[in-house]
């Protein structure tokens, strides 16, 4: 019996993370509230305030599982790429940027990022929120990264007058940044054609790799 009720409970947060994820994706985090969810989920609203507290709580939770998933599927896909062993650091960062955010893929996901970042700055970013995400939002894949940097400066393929730390994160934000934003705005960037709008993100990756590179 006690197994029966731990499998309903699982099923049912899997079922509310689902109808949020996609109500939070199509509609935005403005404009949705948790009797939406509730009401989608098919539970009610003293059910749905069971596994999370608000809206924040859940959003948060969301935002955890998504980022988790892509650092986890990224490094797979990058590790098991036989192209890696015989390339310098700077090729082998260039090919896992190429990969992440470059590559089809994940479009949701950065989405739902992009309205979360939206939604959860200035006021609403408290200091107990800003806590929670630092719990638990992983940092492996910016560690991952910092090491493939560091051995770039090593064998000279990358320079070694930037803070390499500082440098991971500033090129993760950029890139992820531009692609959301084309995710989010598709056809109306009215700055651009077609043809430039499709090759903005590897334009701009070239841009980026040109000034990190060093003397090898």
């Amino acid at each position: 019996m006690q197994k029966r009720m731990i499998y309903q409970t699982e099923e049912t947060r899997n079922r509310i993370m689902e109808v949020a994820t996609r109500l939070f994706t199509e509609n935005g985090l403005f404009e949705i509230q948790m009797k939406d969810i509730a009401i989608k989920a098919e539970v009610s609203r003293n059910t749905l305030y069971r596994y999370f507290q608000d809206k924040s709580d859940l959003a948060l939770e969301i935002l955890t599982q998504m980022l988790n998933s892509l650092i986890e599927q990224n490094v797979k896909a990058v590790n098991k790429d036989s192209q890696m062993s015989n390339l310098c650091g700077w090729e082998r960062l260039k090919l896992i940027f190429h990969k992440i955010w470059i590559e089809p893929g994940f479009a949701n996901e950065l989405k739902f990022m992009a309205e979360f970042d939206a939604f959860y700055s200035g006021s609403r970013l408290s200091s107990a929120f800003l806590e929670k995400m630092h719990k638990h939002i992983s940092t492996e894949l910016d560690d991952y990264l910092l090491e493939i940097v560091k051995s770039g400066i090593a064998d000279k393929s990358i320079r070694a007058d930037r803070d390499p730390h500082l440098m991971v994160i500033t090129m993760i934000n950029a890139i992820r940044g531009l692609k959301q934003r084309l995710i989010l705005r598709a056809n109306s960037l009215v700055e651009v054609g077609d043809f430039e709008r499709e090759h903005m993100l590897s334009e701009f990756l070239d841009i980026i790799f040109d000034g990190i590179k060093g003397d090898k």
